[in-house]
């Protein structure tokens, strides 16, 4: 049982397919993410010298992280990133679940184990009828 209770705390974000969105970095979120909405991936920012770095330009094109470095140098202050990452209208790919589907996700966690109950109880249900219980 606890080894179910891992896997399904392990499975829980991609039970439904999660939403994908394009959103400014620093900018606000559209109300994308209110109602104890759940981020899967994305959101953050690499800058790896030459992999993809997790931000994209206004037209939605990832920039590698040379690229990303080129625009905005890479700066212990945080605020002067997000003003360089808002000046060039850089964008971060996000999945998310919305809060909405909350009721979803405990409608499928709750059936699997209803299903598993029912499967223990007749497995219990059939070794105690075949078992032979004579007292004597």
């Amino acid at each position: 049982m606890i080894g179910l209770t891992y896997f399904v705390q392990w499975r829980y974000p991609t039970l439904m397919k999660p939403l994908s969105a394009h959103l400014q970095v620093g900018g606000p979120d559209g109300g994308l993410l209110r109602d104890n909405a759940l981020v899967v991936e994305g959101g953050m920012i690499d800058y790896g010298s030459d992999g993809p770095s997790g931000a994209f330009d206004a037209s939605g094109r990832q920039l590698s992280g040379v690229e990303l470095q080129r625009l905005c140098p890479p700066d212990n202050d945080a605020g002067t990133m997000l003003s360089c990452y808002s000046n060039n209208h850089l964008l971060q790919h996000l999945q998310y679940q919305p809060g909405s589907r909350i009721p979803d996700f405990h409608l499928i966690v709750a059936t699997g184990y209803l299903g598993l109950t029912a499967v223990a109880l007749a497995a219990v249900w059939i070794i105690v009828r075949r078992t032979n219980l004579s007292a004597g």
